[in-house]
């Protein structure tokens, strides 16, 4: 199984985060030393874990390493690609794809959740990528199985490594 990820609003200075771990986790969460292990919308904040391998030196262990961001409609968002590929023959896949949008009722910003999902022949299943979006989706023949809102009370379990 292939798991990419794409975090956006990292580079927006308006971004609301809480980060766990070591300051060398904070500059290098996209290397290999990390690996995402669980994604849920929780409390209204969008909550990324990681785990780490024994490639780790032991001065840059931490009890957890985690990020917690908040919505900002329109900056804050995810995006996770799984690939299971099927011997160069085709892969299952699936895009989750967390959004941060205005929740017309209370005009306050909130994640939204969206899953999509296809059976993608070869070789076009290894030319995926993870910089996509709802609509590129859709046009791609992806199917959106999975469609929900998180409230500040909701728990919405995003990405599981099982």
């Amino acid at each position: 199984m292939k798991v990419q990820y794409n975090i956006d609003g990292m580079h927006n200075p308006g971004t609301e985060i809480e980060i766990g771990g070591t300051i060398y986790f904070t500059r290098n969460h996209y290397s290999q030393l990390y690996s995402l292990d669980m994604v849920v919308i929780e409390g209204g904040r969008l909550c990324l874990y990681f785990s780490t391998g024994d490639d780790l030196p032991g001065n840059l262990v931490a009890r957890r390493h985690y990020m917690k961001l908040y919505p900002r409609t329109g900056s804050v968002g995810m995006t996770i690609m799984q690939l299971n590929q099927h011997e160069n023959v085709s892969g299952d896949v699936v895009y989750d794809i967390v959004t941060s949008e205005t929740d017309p009722a209370t005009a306050k910003p909130r994640f939204r959740h969206r899953r999509y999902e296809a059976a993608i022949e070869w070789p076009r299943c290894g030319n995926l990528t993870v910089n996509v979006n709802p609509d590129y989706l859709t046009k791609q023949d992806f199917v959106c199985t999975l469609d929900e809102y998180a409230d500040d009370n909701a728990s919405i379990e995003v990405f599981s490594v099982k």
